[in-house]
């Protein structure tokens, strides 16, 4: 499943809703959580259930859902057929995504739908980073994110590069050990396009395959950084076509334009042609 963005739209918003079908982002996030005052989130449950319904938004439909236990009545009202994922916040251990799963699996039998909808939890305190790796590792979970203006706040920080350096690290890690993926948080300056390219390829060079977008204008750059490139997949066929050949020839490595080149190489280029192959 291709997650190179994420469209954030407020939950409250129906206006926005609208316009999300006609936008182009691999995933429509309606939240439900902190872009939704106290005030409306009764109403905000019952318009995200109506547009998920009516909309057809032909994308992943992921859900920000509020945490427990107010997150409860959130998924007591959205879940259906139409809902692909919810993206859990705070989430601080594996009990968390427990209880979210156990409630997950009581409301889908119920409604008797046909698939199983899948969480992504955000880290968002210091106590979440210290439990990536069970937090990852619980069912269901098919990606991990965080949130950078929350974690900064509780440890005490400011939003810098190395603030941000060792949560990102652990999230990424502990994503490829769980065999998930590590999507990256928002940028939060709209017209900083710059800023948004170089946090972006920090964050792909890191592990990470996507990365929140809270304006339909960062869509281009996120998707362009997040795709293979032609030079990379370039790259990637030569490497399997140089590595073939080694085999066949015995051996276990190749030499690719003057680099030594073996198996961590070939898994490289693999995953860059697989998602390739999705996209197109």
């Amino acid at each position: 499943m291709i997650r190179r963005s994420r469209l954030y739209i407020p939950g409250n918003n129906p206006k926005m809703m609208q316009s999300g079908k006609a936008l182009n982002p691999d995933v429509i996030l309606l939240d439900l959580e902190d872009s939704v005052p106290l005030h409306d989130k009764l109403a905000a449950r019952l318009l995200v259930r109506e547009a998920i319904t009516f909309l057809q938004f032909r994308k992943e439909v992921m859900v920000r859902i509020n945490h427990f236990p107010m997150g409860k009545e959130d998924l007591k009202e959205v879940v259906c057929e139409q809902v692909d994922s919810v993206l859990y916040p705070k989430s601080e251990s594996s009990q968390d995504i427990e209880e979210v799963a156990e409630l997950l699996d009581e409301l889908e039998s119920a409604r008797s739908l046909s698939k199983r909808i899948d969480i992504v939890p955000v880290i968002e305190t210091a106590r979440g980073c210290l439990r990536c790796e069970e937090i990852a590792l619980s069912p269901r979970v098919s990606a991990i994110t965080f949130g950078a203006e929350d974690f900064v706040a509780d440890i005490g920080g400011t939003r810098t590069r190395e603030s941000l350096f060792h949560v990102k690290s652990t999230l990424a890690v502990a994503a490829a050990a769980a065999g998930i993926q590590a999507l990256d948080t928002v940028y939060p300056f709209i017209d900083d396009e710059k800023g948004l390219k170089k946090e972006a390829e920090e964050s792909k060079a890191m592990g990470f395959c996507g990365k929140g977008a809270i304006h339909p204008l960062q869509l281009a750059v996120i998707h362009e950084v997040f795709s293979p490139s032609a030079e990379e997949i370039a790259w990637a066929q030569k490497v399997i076509e140089a590595l073939k050949d080694a085999e066949e020839k015995g051996r276990a490595a190749a030499q690719l334009e003057g680099r030594m080149i073996d198996t961590p190489t070939l898994k490289k280029a693999h995953r860059i042609m697989e998602t390739y192959k999705v996209m197109t």
